[in-house]
């Protein structure tokens, strides 16, 4: 296997020199399931050798948008990169200025029609890197599930109102409306009940369509209704097919007012529909893994 440096810029959080959040958790998966490359991780560019000509880096681009001109010197080190930049839900970095023939670029949360034209692909937000611990295969095999839907939660913003209002009219369900982020049970009552649970509302983020929820109830094997738009004033339309490049298999909502018939559609549907989006939803993540061997050949074969 082929070795290759990966830079968290920002810095890890983790003895392992790895920064292990919500948002990174799926790439984590994927530089670990490369067949093709082994990776050395380093925490911030300091730590990255002297003689070193390549490697992934891994920018926090909301955390990072005031160190633009200190990323592009750090990058200047290199020959070629494959840039990642994570957790900018706005849209805010100016990822284009770090493109050249010699870069690929991925962008996490991308604003529709800003970002596509030089990022090579779009990533999700993932899910808490200690999900696995709270669910065994079993757990998200089942089928007969107690509740047909479920929703824990902050209400914070007129997206997650609307779907709220509509939520709190339907039967056979648990809601429960949290008064801020990770507020409500603990870890492990809050993914039973998703395990128990059909379908989960995923209404959007403050910043982007996306949230945790998506990805925790894709792999808790349940069927997601998401959102195809957030708060942020003028958002763009075609996020999650921006995302994919075709329309992902779970209902998108446009108005929260049509979660009823929704609702009632993706029962009727269940588990079939489960099952497809489960399947979907395995084979995607997979992918990550794939992407990191064919940029990084594409880049080194230049």
């Amino acid at each position: 296997m082929t070795e290759m440096n990966v830079v968290w810029h920002e810095g890890a959080n983790r003895p392992d020199n790895r920064c292990w959040l919500g948002i990174t958790k799926l790439l984590n998966d994927a530089f670990d399931g490369c067949k093709k490359y082994t990776f050395t991780h380093r925490s911030t560019m300091k730590e990255l050798p002297a003689d070193a000509t390549e490697a992934v880096v891994v920018i926090h681009g909301e955390q990072e948008l005031t160190r633009v001109d200190e990323i592009q010197r750090d990058l200047g080190r290199l020959k070629r990169a494959l840039i990642i930049i994570i957790g900018d839900e706005t849209g805010a970095f100016p990822a284009g200025r770090l493109m050249n023939l010699d870069r690929k670029i991925w962008y996490q949360f991308p604003t529709p029609g800003a970002h596509a034209s030089y990022s090579s692909h779009q990533l999700i937000c993932g899910y808490p890197p200690d999900m696995p611990d709270f669910m065994t295969p079993e757990k998200i095999a089942r089928v007969d599930r107690g509740f047909d839907w479920s929703f824990l939660g902050q209400i914070t913003h007129e997206r997650r109102q609307q779907c709220a209002v509509q939520m709190r009219q339907l039967k056979n369900g648990f809601l429960l409306e949290n008064a801020g982020f990770w507020q409500g049970l603990d870890r492990q009552k809050y993914y039973d009940i998703m395990l128990n649970s059909k379908i989960v509302p995923c209404p959007s983020g403050p910043g982007t369509p996306d949230s945790f929820r998506v990805a925790e109830a894709l792999e808790a094997g349940c069927l997601p209704i998401v959102d195809a738009t957030c708060p942020r004033s003028r958002y763009p339309e075609g996020f999650w097919k921006n995302i994919f490049g075709y329309n992902p298999p779970f209902p998108i909502i446009n108005e929260w007012s049509e979660l009823p018939a929704a609702m009632a559609r993706a029962l009727e549907g269940w588990p079939a529909n489960r099952d497809t989006a489960y399947a979907w939803w395995q084979h995607w993540k997979a992918s990550w893994a794939v992407w990191l061997a064919e940029d990084l050949d594409y880049l080194r074969s230049r």
